[in-house]
């Protein structure tokens, strides 16, 4: 009965995921072309603005470059609309200075990612959290300050994922959903921690995958 709601649990997760159209694909070959031959583009206006005027034109380079950065350290980007979708560090570097998505987040099969950290200014995921088969990632730093997801959590399939810091912000789930399964180095006690601070019954614990009964004998254990 366990391993069928498990089941079920996965399947409506996979579903719901499926289901976003026109979700942004961050950090494709077909962005980064493009990005590259607009730079070319600009580059070859730039350095006939240069030889015009030097100084005056370095200046607004300067100023233009620095404003970015500050802006996406300052997280004033705001709501990232629609669903994102990332399976790169470039992608994942893409959404650094959004508060919020206004859709899905699915990081999945990001090889070159071995923490979140990007996605610090981060409070608010609409609709499902989804992080699958990132085989590098160890922790979730890097999401300190979500406090919400609308929809369900998945984190399936991350081989080498540890622990689940980064998550200690999170306080709502809104589907009260957790489906954690097929991460053979994550602790029990880690998902029951969640599972507590998420204000959810120990017993259902059975239902998130990696445990097959109820956090109440593996929380005794815990630190």
């Amino acid at each position: 009965m366990l391993e069928g709601r498990t089941a079920v649990g996965f399947y409506l997760l996979l579903a719901l995921i499926g289901a976003g159209v026109g979700c942004h694909q961050l950090g494709s070959g077909s962005s980064e072309d493009a990005g590259a031959n607009t730079g070319t583009a600009d580059d070859t206006d730039a350095d006939s603005d240069v030889d015009a005027d030097s100084d005056g034109d370095t200046d607004s380079d300067s100023d233009s470059d620095t404003s970015t950065d500050a802006g996406s350290t300052n997280c004033d980007l705001g709501t990232y609309d629609g669903d994102a979708v990332v399976s790169t560090a470039t992608g994942l570097e893409a959404l650094e200075g959004y508060t919020i998505i206004s859709g899905n987040l699915t990081i999945d099969g990001c090889a070159s990612c071995s923490d979140l950290e990007p996605l610090s200014c981060l409070n608010a995921v609409a609709l499902t959290l989804y992080v699958h088969e990132n085989f590098n990632l160890v922790d979730l730093e890097g999401l300190n300050n979500l406090g919400s997801v609308g929809g369900y959590l998945g984190i399936l399939d991350n081989h080498v994922l540890t622990e689940l810091d980064g998550l200690e912000g999170l306080s709502e789930v809104g589907s009260s959903t957790l489906v954690i399964q097929g991460n053979p180095a994550l602790p029990d006690c880690e998902i029951c921690d969640l599972v507590e601070q998420l204000g959810l019954s120990p017993d259902a614990a059975a239902s998130f995958g990696n445990l097959y009964d109820s956090c109440t004998p593996v929380s005794e254990n815990c630190p």
